[in-house]
């Protein structure tokens, strides 16, 4: 749906259920390989707990550096023991425009939905396509106890909140007679 408004021009993907807080962007991160790519894609990636492999799109590829991978293709939710690396995918992405035409060409995959990781890993055998490990911690706004670390985090790190925040908490605490 997003295909005329790119206008031909590579464009970043941000999937709004996680927050990723550092200095500089994890999308500025990723565009800055990407130049240094010839204005290759690139896919943000995290490590996470091989048991957790199951729960996130995982990337294999070859290793440029200690934080970037040449990929050579995507697994979505692979078994711990199928995991090819322990690289997640936490919906950070720079995409160009190429992705469109091989999104309108591929059949539906889970969900009956057509599945970035599909198109991305069709895309790992046209061009390259690096994944970066960014910098920055990260928040799954997608769940509940990662919607809560979020807002105290937040709530904590701002002065004009942290008061405030305190207060509710030790309220909520003494209503319910929990003590830490």
């Amino acid at each position: 749906m997003a295909k005329n408004m790119v206008e031909g021009e590579p464009f970043a993907v941000l999937l709004g259920d996680d927050i990723v807080i550092n200095p500089t962007p994890a999308i500025k991160q990723l565009m800055d390989v990407s130049l240094q790519n010839q204005g290759a894609p690139v896919i943000g990636v995290m490590e996470v707990p091989k048991e957790d492999t199951a729960k996130y799109g995982i990337v294999k590829g070859e290793v440029i550096n200690d934080r970037t991978l040449k990929m050579t293709g995507m697994v979505e939710k692979p078994k711990p023991s199928e995991a090819p690396t322990n690289l997640a995918t936490p919906g950070r992405y720079i995409l160009t425009p190429d992705i469109f035409e091989i999104l309108e060409k591929i059949p539906r995959g889970a969900g009956n939905e057509y599945q970035l990781t599909d198109a991305i890993n069709v895309l790992c055998n046209k061009r390259n396509v690096f994944a970066h490990k960014f910098e920055g911690e990260r928040f799954d706004t997608g769940n509940i106890h990662g919607y809560l670390d979020a807002t105290i985090d937040f709530a904590l790190k701002d002065p004009a909140f942290r008061d405030k925040f305190v207060e509710s908490l030790s309220y909520r605490l003494n209503k319910y007679g929990i003590t830490l």
